[in-house]
């Protein structure tokens, strides 16, 4: 049996949802354009990720849903979401949180208004708040600037476009990266992590006709 290797996921995972997302350009037979947003609890995850405590987070951004069947989709999203932990204390923990630009491209499965989704995702941090307001450092971040995983989720959506739905999204790199000033962080292995609850409209407006 072939198994993929941990760190070529994300060399694997770029190009295939580059060619899903042609794939479903072309045989596209209706597009839909929306909002999504909603709030998250977030927090590490990871095998040094015994000090993180989940933080209220959030995201919200723009969609678009390719249909390719009544039942099949791909639906690409660009989010401005925030994840991190609220732990203070100086350990095994993210200690702050981290405000990313996040582009997730979902493959989606409908039936009964009922649906289910899969697929990975890409991140740049934007911004970094730490929870200890007297921590100021100077030069590089601690932490990493891009990070990439997986979103699974599920939920509701009417015909009119009006959509409720519940998503997992694991990190699949290490968040933290080897500064001068702190060797230790090279062995602290800790991963994003978030549980969302998304509310999402497509605008009434399709372009070409659902098979």
């Amino acid at each position: 049996m072939f198994f993929l290797p941990y760190r070529a996921l994300p060399a694997a995972g770029i190009p295939l949802a580059v060619l899903l997302f042609c794939a479903f350009a072309a045989c596209a037979q209706q597009l839909r354009v929306g909002v999504r947003g909603g709030g998250s609890l977030t927090n590490g995850i990871g095998a040094d990720a015994n000090g993180s405590s989940f933080r209220f987070g959030y995201h919200g951004g723009a969609v678009v849903q390719l249909r390719a069947t009544e039942r099949w989709s791909l639906q690409p999203e660009v989010l401005y979401t925030l994840k991190g932990d609220a732990a203070e204390a100086y350990g095994p923990a993210i200690n702050a949180g981290l405000t990313y630009l996040e582009a997730p491209v979902l493959l989606r499965y409908l039936r009964d208004d009922a649906f289910i989704e899969a697929g990975p995702y890409a991140a740049y941090r934007l911004r970094t708040s730490y929870n200890d307001n007297d921590v100021q450092l100077s030069g590089i971040s601690p932490y990493q600037q891009a990070d990439y995983g997986l979103v699974f989720g599920f939920g509701y959506q009417d015909p009119q476009g009006l959509s409720v739905g519940w998503r997992y999204v694991t990190g699949l790199r290490n968040i933290y990266r080897p500064v001068a000033f702190a060797d230790a962080l090279e062995h602290v292995r800790l991963r994003n992590s978030s549980i969302q609850l998304s509310f999402a409209y497509l605008l009434p407006w399709a372009w070409g006709k659902p098979r």
